[in-house]
C-alpha cells in the first residue's frame, strides 16, 4: 500500500515554515498591520491624555484597550523577526511616516488640526516612535547578521552588566523628566475643545525633543548588550508608572489636574507618553530578544 508523499519533505517543495512565514507572507501582513497598530497607538494615547488633563486619569477604557491591542500588534510584528525582520522594517518605515507628517503640522498647521493629533504635536510622540523603532529594527538585524556569521561579542561579564544596568537606568529617568519638562502647563485646548490653541514646540522645546530622541535611540540600542537592563527600566520606570501607577494614585488620593495646577497638569499630559515609550521599548526589543536566542 502506498503513501501520500509528505509535502515538507517533497524535493523542490518549500517547506512550511517558509510557506506561512517568509518574507512575502510577512511584508504583507507588516504592510497591512502597522499603519493599524501606529495609528491605534497614538489614538490611544491622545484619549488617555485627554481624560487625564480633565481630572479622570482612568476615565477611558477604550484608550486603555486600544493600548492593549496595539501593544499586541507592535509586539506581534517584532516577534516576526524570528524568521525575518522584513516586518519590522516595514513598520519602522510606516513609523516614519506618521512622524513626517505631524512633524510637519507642528511647523506648518493645517487649517483643522483635529483634537487627537493636537495632542500628539507637543511631544512628538510618532517621531520618537520613529526613533525607538529604528534603533531596534538596526539592532536587530546587526545581531542577527554577527550570528550567521558566528562574530558575536562575548557576552558581558558582571561588572559590565552593572554599568550597563545603571546607564539604562539613568536613560529611562532621563527620557522621563524630558518629557515632563515638554508638556504643556494648561488645559485650555482640551476643555474648550479648540484644537488650534494647542501648543506646538518651540526652538527651545525642539532642542528638548533633539536630545529626548537621542536618548531613546541610545536607550533601545543598549538592549544590543543589556536586553534585561533595557527591559526592566522599560517596564518599571516607564510603562508601569506611566500607565498604572501614576493615574491610579492620583485618582486614589483625589490629587488629579486641574486648571489650577499647572505641575498637576503636565504630569497629566506626559504620563501617557512616558507609559507608551515603556511600551514601544519593551515589545520593540522582543525581537532583539529574539535574535540573542538563535543557534
Amino acid at each position: 500500500m502506498t503513501t501520500a508523499p509528505n509535502r515538507q519533505t517533497t524535493p523542490g517543495a518549500p517547506p512550511v515554515r517558509d510557506v506561512y512565514f517568509g518574507r512575502g507572507t510577512i511584508g504583507v501582513m507588516s504592510l497591512i498591520v502597522s499603519p493599524l497598530a501606529l495609528g491605534l497607538l497614538y489614538t490611544s494615547t491622545a484619549l488617555l491624555q485627554e481624560v487625564a488633563v480633565t481630572g479622570t486619569p482612568l476615565g477611558s477604557p477604550g484608550g486603555q484597550l486600544g493600548m492593549l491591542v496595539s501593544a499586541i500588534l507592535i509586539g506581534a510584528i517584532a516577534h516576526s523577526a524570528r524568521w525575518s525582520t522584513i516586518g519590522i522594517s516595514i513598520l519602522t518605515g510606516w513609523s516614519a511616516v506618521f512622524a513626517a507628517v505631524v512633524a510637519y503640522h507642528s511647523q506648518y498647521p493645517p487649517l483643522k488640526v483635529s483634537g487627537l493629533e493636537a495632542l500628539l504635536l507637543w511631544s512628538q510622540l510618532p517621531l520618537a516612535t520613529f526613533i525607538i523603532l529604528l534603533a531596534a529594527t538596526l539592532a536587530t538585524r546587526l545581531i542577527r547578521t554577527r550570528k550567521e556569521s558566528n562574530n558575536m561579542r562575548n557576552r558581558p561579564n558582571p561588572v559590565e552588566m552593572t554599568t550597563y544596568g545603571v546607564v539604562a537606568l539613568l536613560f529611562g529617568l532621563s527620557a522621563t523628566f524630558l518629557v515632563y519638562s515638554l508638556a504643556p502647563q494648561t488645559a485650555q485646548a482640551v476643555i474648550l475643545e479648540r484644537p488650534d490653541l494647542s501648543p506646538t514646540p518651540t526652538t527651545r522645546q525642539w532642542i528638548v525633543i533633539l536630545i529626548l530622541l537621542i536618548v531613546l535611540f541610545l536607550l533601545t540600542w543598549l538592549a544590543t548588550r543589556a536586553l534585561f537592563s533595557v527591559q526592566l527600566v522599560g517596564w518599571f520606570v516607564l510603562l508601569i508608572p506611566g500607565m498604572f501607577i501614576v493615574p491610579l494614585l492620583s485618582t486614589l488620593t483625589s490629587t488629579v489636574a486641574t486648571p489650577e495646577h499647572a505641575d498637576l497638569l503636565s504630569l497629566a499630559y506626559c504620563t501617557p507618553v512616558i507609559g507608551v515609550i515603556g511600551l514601544l521599548i519593551v515589545t520593540s526589543t522582543h525581537s532583539i530578544s529574539l535574535m540573542h536566542r538563535l543557534s
